[in-house]
Order: structure tokens, then C-alpha cells, then sequence
């Protein structure tokens, strides 16, 4: 069976204008190979092109005679264990976050029990899902359509992250996000549709010397049913970092403008208005914890 893989013309520019993506042309024989470059060289592009977790703007690949055309996870093709695993292990944790691990094992038990050792007929996804539909909670039965039946993409964006110190120390953190929902067909056209989504937001702090992350100083569950929103939430301290998706758990076109660096104000605000605003963050958010 002729497994190469065939990379034709592959371009991908960003909506920041980073070309991550220069009309790139190779052809990989059968075999384990790995992919070498400096930082911003292309190569999580190129490997999240490659595994259909987005679509390049021009250009083609080819794996033997299949055609790679991203197709919902419920009915992906047999022979396309790349997705299997990449899009796959990323559904699967987004998923554990949202209905709790305890659910999730509980279906794939369910799934063990049903059909270990049986006769055929063996179990498909259909099972899978099904098995995981009863586990999720009615207001969030919205993921398995998102996760498995539909191709779904997110693109998320902090677009203002600032914060004010306040007498106590704390500080009032106010971050300006944008979000946007689009669903795809197997030849990439992108479809916006309207947000209706639990999605975290939160804040990091410095990173210690030698570390890349820093220690999380806030996550919050909010529900979000519009393009732009505003959240204010206090911290223990100043943050590095604020903004939505901070975990980057849903498939987001670009998940690097997840989050961006606090600005620290000098303005002195009135304390009836930060109070305004935690009612307002209070009513519009309601924080929805993970279900067991």
C-alpha cells in the first residue's frame, strides 16, 4: 500500500499577517520521521494542517491514494489514525473539563462491559457517543454535536487585558474578549454561527525563572452568548497574563491571541463602580463547575 505523503503548494497566513506557511512542497515516504525547525518556522501549522485541526488557505496534501479532507469526528475514516489521536485526545480532554472525568469513565465502561469479548457486531463510534450523550448534562448536550457530529472552530481573542490596584492590594483585572464560532464542511468553507458556550477565562502570573507558565490566579466558567464581551474579576496579584480560553481546550484557529500581557492602570476608580461591575460579572456569568 503506498502511504507517502504528499505535500503540494501548502500556504497558511494568519489574520495577524504571520505567514506560517510558504507554498510548501515535500513528499514523505512510509516511515517515523521528525520535523526540526526554529521557533516560528511553521511546524505546529504544518502539523495541525496535516491532522485537519485547520484548513490551509491554498495548497493540498495526500496520503496514498485519500484525499485529506477533514470529515466530523463521528464518521472520520478508518485509515485516518492521525485524527484518531490528535483531534481525537484533544475532544476527549475538553470534554473530561466540561462533564468531569467520573462521567467520561463512566461511559467508556459502559462501552468495556457492553462489548468486551462479544460476537459482532463490534462497537463503532456511534457507541461511543451515544454512551457519552447520557452522560452529559442536558445544558451542555450542545458539546456532542460540536465535538463529534460537526466540524466546529473557535476563534477566540483577548483583544484589552488591564488591572488596577486596589487599596487591600488585590487587584481588579478587566479584560476585552472577542469570540466566534464557525462550523466547516469537509472542503473548508467556514460557516460563523451564533456563540452560545460555556468557555473559561482567566489569568497567569509570572512564570519563575526556568519555567514557562506561570501559577494560575483566577479560572472562571462564564457563559458567553455574544461576539465581544467584558469581564472583571479580582486577583490575589498582579497577573502576567488575562484572557479567554486560557487552557486553549476548544479548537481555536489561532489560540496564541487566547490571552495577552496585563497593562497595569494608574487611574484611580471609584469603589461604587468596581462594585457595578462585579454584579454585572456576577449576573452575566455565573461560574458553572465541572459535572461528575
Amino acid at each position: 500500500m503506498n502511504l507517502q505523503l504528499r505535500i503540494e503548494n501548502l500556504s497558511k497566513i494568519y489574520k495577524n499577517g504571520v505567514r506560517a506557511l510558504d507554498n510548501v512542497s515535500l513528499t514523505i515516504p512510509c516511515g517515523m520521521y521528525g520535523l526540526l525547525g526554529p521557533n516560528g518556522a511553521g511546524k505546529s501549522t504544518l502539523m495541525r494542517t496535516l491532522a485537519t485541526l485547520q484548513e490551509p488557505d491554498a495548497g493540498s496534501a495526500t496520503r496514498g491514494t485519500e484525499r485529506l479532507k477533514e470529515r466530523p469526528l463521528l464518521t472520520v475514516e478508518a485509515n485516518q489514525g492521525y485524527v484518531h489521536y490528535r483531534k481525537g485526545s484533544v475532544v476527549l480532554y475538553y470534554l473530561r473539563e466540561m462533564i468531569g472525568e467520573n462521567a467520561v469513565n463512566r461511559a467508556l465502561r459502559k462501552i468495556v462491559q457492553q462489548y468486551a469479548y462479544a460476537k459482532p457486531p463490534y462497537p463503532t463510534s456511534y457507541a461511543l457517543v451515544d454512551a457519552l450523550r447520557e452522560q452529559t448534562p442536558p445544558d451542555l448536550q450542545y458539546l456532542i454535536k460540536d465535538l463529534f457530529e460537526d466540524i466546529t472552530l473557535f476563534s477566540n481573542r483577548t483583544i484589552e487585558a488591564t488591572a488596577q490596584k486596589r487599596p487591600d492590594g488585590k487587584y481588579d483585572v478587566t479584560i476585552n474578549v472577542e469570540a466566534r464560532k464557525f462550523k466547516a464542511d469537509d472542503k473548508g468553507n467556514e460557516t460563523e454561527v451564533p456563540v452560545n458556550d460555556w468557555i473559561d477565562i482567566g489569568a497567569f502570573a509570572k512564570p519563575a525563572k526556568g519555567k514557562k507558565y506561570g501559577a494560575t490566579l483566577y479560572r472562571e466558567r462564564v457563559h458567553i452568548t455574544q461576539r465581544n464581551s467584558t469581564f472583571t474579576f479580582t486577583t490575589d496579584s498582579l497577573p502576567e497574563k488575562a484572557g479567554i480560553d486560557p487552557f486553549a481546550l476548544l479548537i481555536d484557529r489561532i489560540p496564541d491571541d487566547n490571552m495577552k500581557s496585563v497593562t497595569l492602570s494608574t487611574q484611580k476608580e471609584p469603589a461604587s463602580q468596581r462594585k457595578v461591575k462585579a454584579r454585572t460579572l456576577k449576573a452575566a456569568s455565573s461560574p458553572r463547575p465541572s459535572t461528575s
